[in-house]
């Protein structure tokens, strides 16, 4: 899903960039494309979907996956002239119960399901309980098999919200940069 951004056609900006110091130069390409980058994260938080009514079980509350919507510098592909930002999601256990009051949950590792669509199987009838009361499926990877071929798994459709967001802001964040970086190239340059 991720697209690189190449901007061509800009001479002016160019010029006057590569005219200033590299620590000035980068200074200002960072804070441009950072600010790009928000404006993407924004338009993404926008159209992802937020679950409304009952949750049951172990179900991530309502919101987790807006809240969830972060960006990213990621300084192993940027350098003096080049900045590479990503807007990403966080996933994995250490984003559970990070919320303000350390109560919310912003672990959403089922956003990939939601942008492409997923496979839903029943649970497994025949499971056990620990002593901790987790339920522990008999030979899960069986069961999945078993109920695709028996048609009870059916399939949730997508509810896409990254790469539409991407297809309708991606001119309006490249504008964003380019005044951002016009700005910042003037006032880095006037001090």
């Amino acid at each position: 899903m991720a697209n690189n951004v190449v901007m061509d056609g800009w001479a002016e900006l160019d010029t006057k960039l590569l005219g200033l110091s590299a620590k000035i130069a980068k200074q200002a390409l960072k804070q441009s494309v950072s600010a790009g980058a928000k404006f993407m994260q924004k338009a993404v938080k926008d159209k992802a979907p937020e679950l409304n009514g009952f949750t049951w079980g172990e179900h991530q509350p309502p919101g987790t996956l807006k809240r969830s919507i972060i960006t990213v510098f990621c300084p192993e592909l940027s350098n003096d002239y080049e900045a590479t930002y990503k807007v990403a999601v966080k996933m994995g256990k250490k984003y559970r119960n990070k919320g303000k009051k350390g109560n919310l949950s912003q672990d959403a590792f089922y956003a990939e399901w939601v942008e492409r669509g997923h496979y839903y199987v029943p649970p497994n009838p025949n499971f056990t309980i620990s002593d901790r009361g987790i339920r522990h499926g008999s030979n899960w990877e069986a069961h999945r098999t078993s109920a695709r071929s028996l048609s009870n798994a059916r399939f949730v459709p997508a509810h896409p919200f990254m790469r539409p967001a991407w297809d309708v802001e991606k001119d309006q964040a490249l504008e964003v940069i380019r005044q951002q970086l016009e700005t910042k190239i003037e006032e880095l340059a006037a001090t």
